[in-house]
C-alpha cells in the first residue's frame, strides 16, 4: 500500500471516530468526558486550585475538540502532502478538516441533548490549523538540514 492510501484511510477512520462522538447523545458523551474530568478535578484540587468540576469538564470537553481536530489536520496534510505541492497540501487540508468541522457540529443537532456550536468549530479548526503548522515546521526544518 502506499503512503497516499495509507493516510486517506486514516485520514477517513479519524474523521469517522469524530463523526460517531457527535451521534452520541448527550448523557453517553457526558458520562464519556465525566470519566476525565472527575479524575482531573481530584488532581487540581490537590494542587490547591479552586475550580469548579463544571469547569473542568468544559475544558476537558473542549480538548478533546481541539486534540481530534489537530490529529485529523495533521492526517489530512499527510495525505495531500504525498500528491500535491505545499502550498495546495496545505488548502486542502484546511479545507477537508473546516468541512469535518462544520459536519461534525451539524450531525449534533440530529443527536439527543446535543447542539451546534459556532465556539467548536472554532476551536476544531483551531486544532487542525495547528497540527498542519507542526508538520509544516517539522517538513521545513527537514528540507533545511538536507540543504546544508
Amino acid at each position: 500500500m502506499n503512503r497516499f492510501k495509507l493516510y486517506l484511510i486514516l485520514s477517513i477512520v479519524m474523521t469517522l471516530i469524530i463523526f460517531t462522538n457527535s451521534f452520541m447523545p448527550a448523557h453517553i458523551s457526558s458520562a464519556q468526558s465525566g470519566f476525565f474530568s472527575t479524575f482531573l478535578y481530584k488532581i487540581i484540587h490537590q494542587w490547591g486550585i479552586n475550580i469548579q468540576l463544571d469547569e473542568v469538564s468544559w475544558m476537558v470537553r473542549k480538548t478533546a475538540h481541539f486534540t481530534q481536530f489537530f490529529v485529523l489536520g495533521m492526517l489530512w496534510f499527510l495525505t495531500w502532502s504525498q500528491k500535491l505541492i505545499l502550498s495546495k497540501t496545505i488548502k486542502w487540508a484546511l479545507l477537508f478538516t473546516c468541512m469535518t468541522a462544520v459536519m461534525d457540529e451539524t450531525i449534533q443537532l440530529f443527536s439527543d441533548g446535543r447542539a451546534f456550536s459556532v465556539v467548536d468549530i472554532l476551536i476544531d479548526i483551531s486544532g487542525a490549523i495547528t497540527g498542519i503548522l507542526v508538520l509544516w515546521v517539522i517538513r521545513s526544518l527537514k528540507q533545511k538540514s538536507s540543504v546544508a
